[in-house]
């Protein structure tokens, strides 16, 4: 039986083998197609519509990546810009779909200083030539993957994009700094950037993964504990756009890490702010910093279901989830809970309802667990 077992295992592992091979030659076939062509500035997610979802399994792939970013970057010369946006976002996409250490070598050490090249001539390219505002314009997407790679070169480059405030209102600048806080990396951003603040959209982000980061326990000093960002933060908490909001939220979070010569007034406009939100998170900041007071709003803010889920979690990660109110306990008051944050969410309806209310329940049989509920 053993034997057999053996014998099974090892099938297994050539059939595996086979499988990826076949996906692998597949890539390299897409990619040397397309550098083959007489009309190499083809679109290359026409050419292959599962390109995006291919991975970089060998050495040999990530080389063939490199010939096509050489490709593009002889193609500023020319002053050919066909199809340049989509091909140069397909590309960079690779970068992050890397499953080998020989692979990842390659396009650290070859590819990101090519991406870098690319993207000072992308940038500096006149707003006539490229099209600019598509969906797959590459070079905010460069960024990220200079903050997922382990180079100096691209991580000197989303530096000097940060602090030329390089589209700060681009919506992935929060992708890329998410991306940056979960590497080792941030110490050297941090130290770069000093008292600068990126502008617009990049500077909520930064804030956001300052505020992770210290939340953490990652940083001796949050870097909006200065005059500047006193500033920044009052100026987002004195906000009165509904849509803006969530930037206040992002505010709030940062006052138990700043200097006591800001908290007074910047606590004082959290306390007063008109969104339930803000005011949350200001019981949250008060009761890390050791505020009873602030401790017991929290707790009475878990007791109602419209916006109960964020206290809850909270009085969970200060350690006081022997507070939480009896009810929250309770599946129906739970299943209000979840709804009204689902709502509440952005991409749904924005904010929470009025009023919510079970019209029906029941026991069902759930397949995914194989038990009723």
């Amino acid at each position: 039986t053993k034997f057999l077992l053996i014998i099974v295992v090892l099938l297994l592992a050539v059939i595996v083998s086979a499988v990826q091979n076949n996906k692998s030659s597949k890539l390299l076939t897409i990619l040397n197609d397309w550098l083959s062509a007489p009309e190499a500035d083809q679109k290359l997610s026409t050419l292959s519509k599962d390109i995006h979802s291919l991975y970089v399994n060998t050495k040999a792939e990530a080389e063939m990546i490199c010939r096509g970013l050489e490709y593009l970057k002889a193609q500023f010369s020319a002053k050919n810009y066909a199809n340049l946006n989509d091909n140069l976002y397909t590309l960079a996409l690779l970068f992050q779909r890397v499953k080998s250490k020989q692979a990842y070598r390659v396009l650290n050490e070859r590819g990101i200083p090519l991406l870098v090249e690319i993207f000072n001539l992308y940038r500096n390219a006149a707003e006539e030539e490229i099209v600019r505002g598509s969906f797959r314009e590459p070079d905010v997407f460069i960024l990220k993957i200079f903050a997922q790679y382990n180079n100096p070169a691209g991580t000197k480059t989303l530096i000097e994009a940060i602090k030329s405030n390089y589209k700060p209102g681009d919506y992935r600048w929060h992708l890329i700094f998410d991306t940056v806080a979960e590497n080792d990396r941030y110490n050297t951003i941090i130290g770069e950037l000093g008292e600068f603040l990126p502008a617009d959209f990049a500077g909520i982000s930064y804030l956001d993964m300052c505020n992770r980061l210290a939340i953490e326990g990652k940083l001796s000093k949050h870097p909006f504990d200065n005059e500047p960002g006193y500033q920044f933060l009052r100026k987002l908490l004195q906000n009165q756009d509904p849509d803006e909001f969530t930037y206040a939220v992002s505010a709030t979070a940062a006052l138990p890490f700043i200097n006591s010569r800001y908290q007074t007034e910047l606590f004082k406009l959290a306390s007063g702010h008109p969104d339930i939100d803000v005011r949350i998170e200001t019981a949250w900041a008060g009761a890390k910093l050791g505020d009873e007071e602030s401790l017991q709003q929290l707790v009475e803010f878990a007791k109602d279901y419209r916006y109960g889920k964020k206290p809850v979690r909270y009085l969970k990660e200060l350690g006081k989830e022997s507070l939480a109110p009896a009810e929250t306990k309770d599946e129906d008051f739970q299943a209000l809970v979840e709804l009204c944050h689902w709502l509440s969410h952005p991409n749904e309806f924005g904010s929470y309802p009025d009023a919510a209310r079970i019209v029906d329940k029941r026991e069902l049989y759930w397949p995914s667990t194989e038990d009723r509920r």
